[in-house]
Order: structure tokens, then sequence, then C-alpha cells
């Protein structure tokens, strides 16, 4: 379990939304080299029997990568009239 705290303390939230507008963006990070992690809230919390708000998808990159990741998504807002 430390293990994964440490893990996750590399990561930092980029943007949290619906889980269609996450994936487009992601097709961005991979063409520039950019780790993610998705984590998808509403799902999780259907599986597990429970609801959950819509638009709960978050999108985490890695921390050093965080600035050139801003720069995508804020690009990527623009283009789809975010």
């Amino acid at each position: 379990m430390i293990k994964n705290l440490i893990y996750m303390n590399e990561y930092t939230k980029l943007f949290t939304g619906s889980a269609l507008i996450i994936k487009g963006l992601t097709v961005f990070l991979e063409e520039n080299d950019i780790q993610y992690i998705i984590k998808d809230r509403l799902n999780s919390a259907l599986i597990a029997g429970f609801g959950e708000l819509p638009n709960t998808t978050e999108v985490h990159v890695k921390t050093f990568k965080l600035d050139v990741a801003n720069e995508i998504l804020e690009n990527y807002r623009i283009t789809i009239n975010l």
C-alpha cells in the first residue's frame, strides 16, 4: 500500500471532466509522450453498486510534465470550445 502512495505522489491532477473529453485529451498527451493515469470515479461507483456525480473522471500526469500538459490542455480546450 505504501508503494502505491509513493507512486501516486509522482502524479498531479490535470483535469476533471467527462470521460469523453478526457479520452480526447489523452490522445494529445500520448502524442507528446506524457504518461497519465485516469481515475473514473463514476465507473468505480457503479461497479461497487452506488452512484456518483457525472463528469467526475480525472486525468493525472507526471508532476515534472505538468507545465507541458497544461499547455496541451489549454490548446485542447480552445479546439473543442470548452
